[in-house]
């Protein structure tokens, strides 16, 4: 009987243990296994079709033409200082060549877009990080209504479009 006291706690002790480990055994057991059936898959998946889309891949056909630098004269909110210009550098992304082709030989449309999209900004606007993004999308959407109204890219197979602008330079030069 002496035996059987002297066990009877350690069984306990054992038994709280052992319930004790299986308590924390299967919750983590079973997120090991909702991560490797559910969430590691959608992970895997979303990755490949990263790689499938191209996403922000540019296309190895992609041709990227180089505007001229210009400038534009900036509004001012005091009209008793000089008026500041903007200094800009546009390149265009061309789906393709025959794109690039015909943006080249159009080039005086595009230049006139691209410029009449910088003129006369306000200086307050200039120093906001966003006008960059928002001038640069504007030009996408020109440039390609531009496109569309071009002889000969209605009835082609060729995909004329332009798929980014982007600025090489876009600075503001005070007169002061």
């Amino acid at each position: 009987m002496a035996d059987e006291q002297n066990n009877s706690p350690r069984g306990g002790l054992k038994r709280k243990l052992v319930a004790l480990a299986v308590a924390f055994a299967v919750p983590a057991l079973a997120a090991a296994g909702v991560y490797h059936f559910v969430v590691h898959p959608m992970l895997t998946q979303d990755e490949a079709h990263a790689g499938e889309d191209g996403g922000d891949r540019i296309s190895a056909s992609a041709v990227t033409l180089s505007m001229d630098e210009s400038f534009a004269t900036v509004n001012m909110s005091n009209t008793n200082i000089p008026a500041s210009l903007l200094l800009f550098k546009v390149s265009l992304e061309c789906a393709n060549p025959e794109t690039a082709e015909l943006v080249r030989r159009h080039e005086a449309r595009f230049v006139d877009m691209i410029n009449s999209l910088h003129s006369f900004r306000k200086r307050e606007t200039l120093n906001d990080a966003r006008i960059k993004e928002e001038i640069q999308q504007e030009a996408i959407r020109r440039a390609n209504a531009i496109l569309e109204r071009l002889p000969g890219t209605q009835n082609s197979n060729v995909d004329y479009r332009i798929t980014d602008v982007f600025h090489e330079r876009f600075a503001v030069q005070d007169q002061i």
